[in-house]
């Protein structure tokens, strides 16, 4: 896992706190000539970075959001690794650089994935198939960059342990719907610090262990 310090930014005024003015950019990256022409995927990265005008200019929340919507991050599924795809996009978007770096992304990162919620199953049946899709794959790009070392090993232990409670909670209803099939330990399978430990849940549930991480299974 590739290793980023943090930089202070907490006094800067950033004038971007829409996510939808990064989308635009993205989709408008796909109508380009440059982009139809370039095939290679290296090609394509280098051409879908954020402008480093609008890039200092995002604020910290929204630029979690323009990460999770980055168009090439569903090539990590392609991964046997997650990490692995993650590694790549960490070495080829501007974007996912710049939230490593920021010192106020750990905390907010992990308040965003406490606000988000796990559709139910009445929530499932009302919306379409593709806002369900919409959503699972949100959630799942969410845990990815909750479980990088640049989030985990930032927070307190105060928040671990309420990364841990969500993390945890979250997987018990995900693990309940048929939805979220193949995206039930996100987290589990991407994170690998040593200390986010869940050992200290309720008793009902047996002990395994992925990639170095002790969780509770039903």
């Amino acid at each position: 896992m590739i290793s980023i310090s943090l930089a202070g930014c907490a006094e800067k005024e950033y004038q971007i706190h829409d996510v939808s003015v990064i989308k635009e950019y993205y989709e408008k990256i796909n109508n380009t000539t440059d982009w139809k022409k370039s095939p290679s995927f290296d090609e394509r990265c280098a051409i879908m970075q954020i402008p480093d005008d609008m890039l200092n200019n995002i604020d910290t929340e929204t630029l979690f959001d323009a990460v999770i919507n980055y168009p090439f991050f569903s090539y990590i599924n392609a991964y046997t690794n997650i990490q692995d795809g993650v590694d790549i996009m960490l070495e080829n978007f501007n974007g996912i650089q710049e939230l490593a770096k920021r010192s106020d992304s750990p905390e907010m990162i992990l308040q965003k994935y406490i606000d988000e919620k796990v559709l139910n199953s009445d929530e499932i049946s009302e919306l379409s198939s593709q806002e369900v899709v919409n959503s699972v794959f949100k959630l799942h790009n969410m845990e990815v960059i909750l479980a990088q070392d640049f989030v985990t090993k930032n927070l307190d232990e105060d928040k671990q342990e309420q990364l841990k409670q969500a993390v945890y909670e979250k997987y018990l209803a995900k693990n309940k719907l048929k939805a979220y099939d193949g995206f039930v330990l996100t987290f589990f399978k991407v994170c690998k610090n040593e200390n986010i430990v869940f050992l200290d849940f309720e008793q009902d549930y047996y002990s395994m262990n992925i990639n170095g991480i002790s969780v509770k299974i039903e």
